[in-house]
């Protein structure tokens, strides 16, 4: 199991080219079980070869229920499991992309 981090949403994070912003976290119904997701924008603004933004989704895990009897919701996650099976993690991103076509994927 893994420690959830979870972004403050709506906060401009700055890095050397530009800056990403997460905008909401998810959880995606598969295969029985919720997978906790972040999904935000990445903005290239300060770099030699141009300009660029795009949507990101990082894919965290599979979500652990809280064990104290609330009802899942991707703000009360604690701790994921990774998603280790290649045909699971294929399976995440092709539902992902079907609500997110052109975002760039990244299942940790």
């Amino acid at each position: 199991m893994t420690t959830v981090i979870h972004p403050e949403i709506g906060e401009e994070i700055r890095t050397h080219g530009g800056y990403y912003i997460p905008r909401e976290e998810h959880l995606l119904s598969y295969n029985g079980r919720e997978v906790y997701y972040v999904v935000g924008r990445a903005v290239i603004e300060t770099s030699c070869c141009g300009k660029a933004d795009w949507t990101y989704i990082q894919v965290q895990g599979f979500a652990r229920e809280t064990g104290d009897g609330r009802p899942l919701t991707a703000s009360l996650v604690e701790q994921v499991e990774p998603i280790s099976d290649d045909e699971d993690r294929r399976k995440v991103l092709r539902l992902l992309l079907k609500s997110y076509p052109g975002a760039r994927i990244d299942i940790w």
